[in-house]
């Protein structure tokens, strides 16, 4: 029997226990919301600084605590509540084998804090000179009406990316909810989608259409007339991202909303105007590291689910709250980042399909659409009831929308 006073029970039980990305983002929002602290988006030079203080706490609170060390004043700090004990040791510290590297952690925290809160003043003083500007822009409109030469003031279109996934579905019906200004939504068709997407496609944009928005603008790829498929096909080969690429998202997905918006009207007599079009992104609250860009010469990036602090579970509720289903994942029915129950859930004709697209493939690295195994393997053990291979992790691609 172990004594639960021995070194090694108590190593052992303070030992963290492994997380994935999402649930330590879940985690810290409760703690936010539990603490009632309104989140902050900083840059990704911050998140950087920010990250590596992280990793020196997080290897400093694996490390056992010797008996007889007393925890540090720091461990006080970030935890004055009593009765905490589990969680003192669990973040226990002591200086000796990391006092050089906590040393460089805290001045690194210390100067994104003063960062964050210099970040900050500024919004309230921007967000206040804004609101002034506003209110002279609505006396003059107000004069110019009453002189009877109305004042058009330009503004800059929204575009909300679509894809048809749990995300971008509750984006778009937040905005719809808080009245906010959507003037085009686009989604584009791969020619491979699933079939429960093209079914989803039609049904949330007539939800759209009675709500206020524009309809689901639907656009595909320039050039050659041809589906990923067709290109995979024709080409010998498979989808970009079963080799570790992600350009089929960027060719089928990215580049199309791009050539469409270039030459949409109001997105021309924007830029014309010297304004920029804002394009809202699906990234939820849960994954804040996929938000890295913000504006370039043509388009300023939004990334509202991020400013609601919405994760997926909040997107799931906005989207049931609706009265909608849920639209299930959105990717090609051939994506090689597809798990072995999508895979195995897909009509006989495209398993067929892909089982063809896989054959037909010039491979040497690669054993088939599961990288290192064949789909039409895992499609004839299921058959035969034989379980050969493991569920994958989650690989979201570029395209990925929940």
């Amino acid at each position: 029997m172990i004594h639960p006073n021995d070194p090694g029970t108590m190593e052992m039980r303070l030992a963290p226990a492994a997380m994935s990305g999402g649930d330590r983002q879940k985690n810290l929002r409760r703690k936010r919301k539990e603490l009632g602290i309104k989140p902050v988006h900083v840059s990704p030079a911050e998140r950087d600084v920010l990250a590596q203080a992280l990793r020196v706490f997080e290897l400093a609170s694996a490390s056992p605590l010797p008996a007889g060390v007393e925890l540090p004043a720091l461990v006080a700090r970030l935890d004055p509540q009593p009765g905490l004990a589990d969680v003192r040791l669990s973040l226990a510290v002591f200086e000796g084998q990391h006092k050089d590297e906590l040393a460089k952690a805290r001045r690194e925290a210390a100067a994104l804090k003063r960062r964050l809160e210099r970040a900050q003043a500024a919004d309230v003083e921007r967000n206040a000179e804004v609101e002034r500007l506003r209110d002279v822009v609505r006396e003059l409109q107000q004069i110019a009406a009453e002189l009877g030469a109305p004042i058009q003031v330009p503004r800059s279109p929204v575009v909300v990316s679509y894809g048809a996934g749990t995300n971008s579905t509750a984006v778009l019906i937040e905005m719809a909810r808080r009245g906010e200004q959507v003037d085009l939504i686009t989604f584009a068709d791969t020619g491979g989608e699933r079939p429960e997407t093209y079914a989803y496609l039609a049904l949330f944009s007539d939800w759209l259409v009675a709500n206020g928005m524009p309809a689901i603008t639907i656009v595909k790829k320039g050039g050659r007339a041809e589906t990923l498929e067709e290109n995979c096909l024709r080409m010998n080969m498979l989808p970009s991202v079963a080799y570790g690429f992600k350009t089929c998202s960027q060719k089928y997905k990215g580049e199309p909303q791009d050539a469409f918006t270039n030459k949409w009207q109001p997105a021309v007599d924007a830029w014309a105007a010297g304004l920029k079009v804002i394009k809202c992104i699906g990234y939820d609250a849960d994954e804040p590291q996929r938000a890295k860009f913000t504006e370039d010469k043509k388009y300023k990036w939004r990334y509202p689910l991020l400013e609601w602090d919405m994760g997926r579970d909040e997107c799931i509720e906005v989207i049931r709250a609706a009265g909608l289903p849920l639209p299930g994942k959105s990717s090609c029915f051939f994506c090689p980042n597809s798990k072995n129950d999508e895979i195995l859930a897909l009509p006989d004709d495209l398993k067929a399909r892909a089982i063809a697209l896989e054959r037909n493939a010039d491979l040497t690295t690669l054993a088939g659409l599961g990288r290192r195994w064949r789909w039409e393997d895992l499609i004839a053990s299921d058959r035969d009831q034989i379980p050969m291979f493991e569920v994958p992790a989650e690989m979201p691609c570029g395209c990925y929308d929940g």
